[in-house]
């Protein structure tokens, strides 16, 4: 019912099939957030550049759709378990050595404060450099994306 509730106001639920610690968004979040944070912690780049590989890598594509359909799209005519037999042996070398860590870094909080901050100080005024600023910037710009995908 509650399903039904909310396809029918233009929202996407999704149904949890198991008990789980956390909402799937954020765990998935959270996993992604635990590498950039690892990429930062070893001096890959910086925490802006982070920001900006997510934002202009797949937070883009992740706008319009999922990373299962993502990749079924990154497969052409071979589709998701073609690109995942074409570039397996590259995806499991990353994951090789990528953070596996479970509890926070020493120092890490500190670094990505003086990171994000500085990250803020960058830019551009019409964006916003105060958190305020920069959350009605998101706000506004989250009802567009919105508004262009038909979800209000």
């Amino acid at each position: 019912t509650a399903y039904d509730f909310y396809k029918v106001i233009g929202k996407e639920p999704i149904i949890l099939k198991k008990e789980a610690l956390g909402f799937i968004s954020n765990r998935l979040q959270l996993a992604l957030y635990r590498e950039a944070i690892d990429i930062v912690l070893k001096g890959i780049c910086s925490v802006e550049d982070v920001d900006k590989a997510v934002c202009f890598g797949p937070g883009l594509r992740f706008a319009l759709m999922g990373p299962n359909l993502i990749f079924q799209l990154g497969g052409g005519t071979v589709g998701l378990k073609g690109l995942l037999y074409h570039v397996g042996p590259s995806i499991e070398m990353w994951w090789g050595d990528m953070a596996v860590w479970k509890k926070w870094p020493e120092g890490c909080r500190e670094l990505l404060q003086e990171g994000v901050e500085k990250e803020m100080a960058n830019r551009r005024p019409e964006e916003g450099r105060t958190t305020e600023e920069i959350t009605l910037w998101r706000d506004d710009l989250l009802l567009k994306v919105l508004k262009l995908l038909n979800k209000i």
